[in-house]
């Protein structure tokens, strides 16, 4: 049995294969193969996800401000990058992407097509992200968005939630535009920007603070500071599967 590697991405593939014996030199064999390999894409591509990449930037005194009154809430700007088939076809079908975006995101930029070489191609856009108090819904039929809520140490702690329904209803509407694999969280991150006059300790779960990995989070972001902190790959998941994972608490240094 003869071995054909494949090279995939998120939906256009492409095929590297190596004869490690001899050529062939029927030429109905070679088609049977690239027969073959087509089928095994089609299988590869059902089961591979286009990567969704975000990051947002939390400013405390807002997220301390909507955590005091169960009647605020705010949106904070995010930057999204969809992965695509190619950049042709992102441009081609931009106006249709435009239209599926703006019923999920809010105050959403014009989509920027990009091409990366030896990468995935992907579609890239400003966004709000809303901020919530409690368990409230998120509006606007935003997909995803943060809760924080305060407790009795006078600390907040903030959650990242996802609406499933919601998030499966934009994957069909993407997935009918350009025929793209479902849409998985990849890289998730936040700026955690201090704009207040004290020193707070953000704790939390395993994560990457400003690159440096940390099994449990525990860190000092001192005034006019902010840290880089990216979701591990286990908080992602959660996220994606359970709907909600908590993401850090913060308080005020004593």
């Amino acid at each position: 049995m003869q071995w054909i590697l494949l090279r995939y991405s998120c939906v256009s593939s492409k095929t590297d294969a190596q004869d490690k014996t001899k050529r062939a030199t029927n030429g109905v064999m070679i088609m049977k193969k690239y027969a073959l390999a087509a089928t095994h894409i089609s299988v590869l591509l059902a089961l591979c996800g286009c990567k969704v990449d975000s990051k947002s930037e939390i400013f405390l005194t807002d997220a301390f401000d909507v955590a005091s009154d169960q009647t605020k809430s705010m949106e904070i700007n995010s930057e999204f990058r969809i992965e695509v088939s190619s950049k042709a076809t992102c441009d081609e079908k931009r106006e249709k992407f435009t239209e599926v975006m703006s019923r999920y995101f809010s105050s959403l930029t014009s989509i920027e097509c990009r091409y990366v070489s030896g990468g995935s191609d992907y579609m890239a856009f400003m966004a709000k992200t809303p901020i919530i108090n409690g368990n409230k819904v998120l509006p606007n039929n935003a997909f995803a968005g943060l809760s924080v809520a305060s407790n009795a140490s006078k600390s907040i702690v903030i959650t990242a939630i996802l609406d499933h329904d919601r998030f499966a209803a934009l994957n069909k509407e993407i997935s009918d535009i350009s025929s793209m694999a479902n849409m998985d969280l990849h890289d998730v991150s936040f700026d955690l920007n201090n704009d207040g006059r004290d020193t707070y300790i953000v704790g939390g779960a395993s994560a990457f603070v400003n690159n440096k990995p940390m099994i449990i989070t525990d860190a000092t972001v001192s005034r006019r500071e902010k840290l880089l902190i990216r979701l591990s790959d286990v908080a992602v998941a959660q996220l994606q599967q359970q709907g909600s994972v908590p993401l850090f608490m913060v308080k005020m240094s004593n």
